[in-house]
């Protein structure tokens, strides 16, 4: 049975008196989450702004109640509550979450080489919790740094997108009310809403980086933010952990045009010997493309209330923003870089493009080479494409079955439906079911870990390839076998929608 792996830092306050090695000076960061801040502020701004504006009374205004009435009405159904509680209050308690959260995670951060560079040291000077661990190199068999990767932040998509367009889609609709004293109400909804975006925007766009030493048995985890250069703190890791720094630090440059003429032509496996390798301008649209479909489909359905129901439309806002993150984040590089050295079992990794870095070093590595595979996906990206293929499906079949054809415009939704509901099937089909280039590693601590590579195909070039890649996958009979089954779960769950549809 294979021993699981406890975090260092999570159970062991090793004292720096306790250094057994002499250190250089150490390089020093201060690490404060400030987009958390500020988001925090953002949102309990308009929390409490919330509160007393538009009251926050619980049962009716002359009768027995909670709080005070300040003539904004009330929520849900009559009598109930004030629209502060379905408004204000989620971003008020996520506000105040943040600002606690980002206070307490405050510390000052040292890292330095032992003298003889046989171990190194990282030291947390928490609040509350300081954390000192030192390593040996000899022992360390996986390092990696990375701030492009979204983990439990999609979290924050699901609290604060579905709220804020249902927030948004009443909140226009109020403007104008002939019933209203004033406007203080749609404007509040609309402010909130553009608020919880704002908050959602510093919360994605500005993430801290995540660093990770793991040896056989310990792994030593740590999300830091530095404060004032956050570049200076990744080039401190990546020259801590021997990465090449510059391009011109990267061999064998002339290979780069042969090895992406491999990458993107060859069928079946490309073994990689020892060797360094430089790929430049990285790309895939993919992932941009089906973001943007959902959200415009989402656009275009709340704002003429054609197309697709609400639910419908709430959810594909939501994921595709998301994959647009995650395209942005995974699916384009300036270079990686790659070396691999087999003699001493030694893999570096290293993609980048802006600020957007993930390295990794792994030792122990026993076989590296560039695979044709399918993406892994999360639980949330199998629920949420079965959800929205389903969706899509059932509403377009149940809007002709009831269809009145005597009214042009009906017909025209309907049929508008069919082709949207057609285009998200099928980019899901290519999504879904389409490999594209991995860099698989096996070793001793390393069980079959994939890297994804974006490729240098242009978003033209990707739409002429469509039916060559189809071919291609359908001729590898590995390959072939995973086609046809990614692909008939998704016409499964199509056919499930019809036929619910059409008993309804």
């Amino acid at each position: 049975m294979e021993q699981r792996k406890t975090r260092e830092n999570y159970i062991t306050l090793k004292k720096p008196k306790e250094i057994q090695n002499k250190f250089e000076k150490p390089t020093v960061f201060y690490s404060f989450a400030w987009s958390r801040f500020v988001a925090g502020l953002i949102l309990l701004g308009f929390g409490l702004a919330d509160y007393f504006l538009l009251g926050h009374l619980i049962g009716h205004q002359n009768e027995e109640n909670i709080g005070v009435y300040v003539g904004q009405g009330s929520a849900v159904f009559l009598g109930g509550i004030s629209f502060f509680y379905t408004v204000g209050l989620v971003p008020l308690l996520i506000g105040l979450w943040l600002i606690l959260f980002a206070i307490l995670s405050i510390y000052k951060c040292e890292i330095s080489k032992s003298v003889s560079e046989s171990s190194f040291y990282y030291h947390e000077k928490r609040l509350i919790f300081p954390f000192y661990t030192e390593f040996k190199k000899i022992d360390i068999t996986k390092s990696r740094i990375r701030n492009n990767h979204l983990g439990s932040k999609k979290l924050w998509y699901f609290l604060l997108i579905p709220m804020s367009i249902t927030i948004l889609n009443f909140g226009f609709a109020l403007f104008g009310e002939h019933r209203a004293v004033d406007e203080i109400l749609p404007t509040m909804m609309i402010l909130t809403a553009f608020g919880n975006f704002i908050a959602l925007g510093l919360l994605v766009v500005f993430p801290q980086s995540f660093v990770e030493f793991s040896s056989s048995d310990k792994i030593y985890g740590s999300w830091i933010a530095p404060l004032l250069s956050k570049e200076k703190f990744t080039n401190s890791i990546i020259d801590l952990l021997d990465f090449p720094q510059k391009e011109s630090d990267v061999v064998n440059k002339p290979d780069i045009d042969r090895y992406n003429a491999l990458l993107l032509e060859k069928n079946g496996e490309i073994p990689i010997e020892s060797s360094n390798i430089a790929l430049k301008s990285q790309k895939n649209y993919l992932r941009l493309v089906l973001g943007i479909t959902l959200i415009l489909t989402a656009v275009i359905s709340l704002s003429f209330e054609i197309l697709f129901s609400k639910s419908f439309s709430g959810l594909a806002a939501t994921y595709g923003i998301l994959i647009v993150v995650q395209g942005y984040n995974l699916d384009f590089a300036n270079s990686i870089s790659l070396n691999f050295d087999s003699k001493t079992k030694r893999l570096k990794f290293k993609k980048q493009f802006g600020k957007k870095i993930h390295a990794e070093i792994l030792d122990q590595v026993e076989d590296v080479r560039v695979i044709e595979s399918f993406r892994k996906f999360e639980i949330i990206d199998v629920i949420l494409t079965v959800v929205l293929v389903y969706l899509s499906t059932f509403e377009a079949i149940l809007g002709w079955k009831y269809v009145d054809f005597s009214n042009p415009l009906i017909v025209f939704d309907n049929i508008l439906k069919i082709l949207f509901c057609m285009l998200i099937f099928l980019i899901f089909i290519y999504y879904w079911a389409i490999p594209n280039p991995h860099l698989c590693i096996s070793g001793k601590e390393v069980k079959s870990s994939y890297l994804e590579i974006p490729g240098s195909h242009s978003l033209k070039h990707m739409l002429k390839k469509i039916i060559k890649k189809i071919k291609k996958t359908t001729r590898s009979p590995p390959n072939k076998k995973n086609f046809i089954l990614r692909t008939c779960i998704l016409l499964g769950i199509h056919v499930i929608a019809l036929i619910i549809a059409l008993l309804i």
